[in-house]
C-alpha cells in the first residue's frame, strides 16, 4: 500500500478504533497495544479488494483482542 493511504486510514480511523476497542477491553494501554497491532496486521495483510475499511478494521481489533485475552489465560 501506498504510504499517503497508510496515513491517511490510521488518522482517520486510529480515534474510533481505539474506543470500540477501550469499549470492551476498558484498559486504555492495552486498547492502544491492541489497535497498533491490529492496524499492522490488517494494512500488511490487507488487499484491494477490501470495500470497508473501517468495519474490517474495528473485526481485526476484535479478534486480537481475543487472542490477547486466550494468550494471557494461558
Amino acid at each position: 500500500m501506498n504510504s499517503d493511504i497508510i496515513d491517511q486510514l490510521f488518522s482517520k480511523y486510529y480515534n474510533e478504533a481505539l474506543l470500540y476497542t477501550i469499549s470492551f477491553c476498558r484498559n486504555r494501554a492495552v486498547a492502544e497495544d491492541t489497535v497498533s497491532n491490529a492496524f499492522f496486521k490488517a494494512l500488511t495483510l490487507s488487499d484491494d479488494s477490501i470495500r470497508d475499511f473501517k468495519p474490517w478494521l474495528l473485526t481485526v481489533c476484535r479478534n486480537e483482542y481475543i487472542s490477547l485475552c486466550r494468550k494471557a489465560s494461558r
